[in-house]
């Protein structure tokens, strides 16, 4: 079998300005094209390949090796969709959600928690929550937010809050977000 006949009609053309290139400039390439199975199903090929050289020094052919990335392919396009169906939740969502780690910054905010802060997402994150609440109220998000920490458990708290100089009740629910290892990360 040639090798070109491993590769998808549609990716031929592609495969072969890749090894002219290679072999012109004597160099070390990844790239990916659509190959075929002796079946003739198609996959995704990641393509390692480089130049052999004479005795010379010069590029005399073409060496490469193929790994089947289609199953990396699929996870990395569902977790691109589930990433924009969350950001699509979030910024549309008209209550206020806030991502907080362990050190009390803030991570995360939506634009209604912007809008309620009176600020955009950009002055909001990767600042401590002290900064946007009056001590005494920060005391109590701060107690109730290492609680959650602590316990690993939702918190739902009702309560008055002072926000650009306006007093709010706010019905806030604490969730702790964790890792794949089950560690609270926020």
């Amino acid at each position: 079998t040639n090798a070109i006949e491993l590769i998808a009609p549609e990716s031929r053309e592609l495969a072969i300005e890749h090894a002219q290139k290679i072999l012109r400039k004597g160099l070390q390439k990844r790239f990916e094209l659509v190959m075929l199975r002796k079946n003739g199903s198609r996959f995704i090929g990641e393509i390692n390949a480089s130049t052999l050289k004479s005795a010379s020094g010069k590029p005399k052919a073409l060496i490469a090796t193929v790994r089947d990335i289609t199953e990396r392919k699929r996870s990395e396009e569902a977790l691109r969709d589930s990433e924009e169906r969350y950001r699509a939740l979030t910024e549309t969502s008209r209550d206020s959600i806030f991502t907080i780690d362990s050190d009390m910054k803030l991570l995360f905010v939506n634009h209604a928690g912007a809008k309620m802060l009176g600020k955009s997402a950009e002055k909001i994150i990767d600042k401590p929550l002290e900064n946007f609440y009056p001590p005494e109220i920060y005391e109590r998000y701060a107690n109730n937010l290492l609680k959650v920490f602590e316990s690993g458990q939702p918190l739902n708290v009702e309560n008055p809050t002072m926000i650009n100089g306006n007093e709010l009740w706010l019905d806030t629910l604490l969730v702790p977000m964790k890792n794949e290892d089950g560690e609270i990360i926020a």
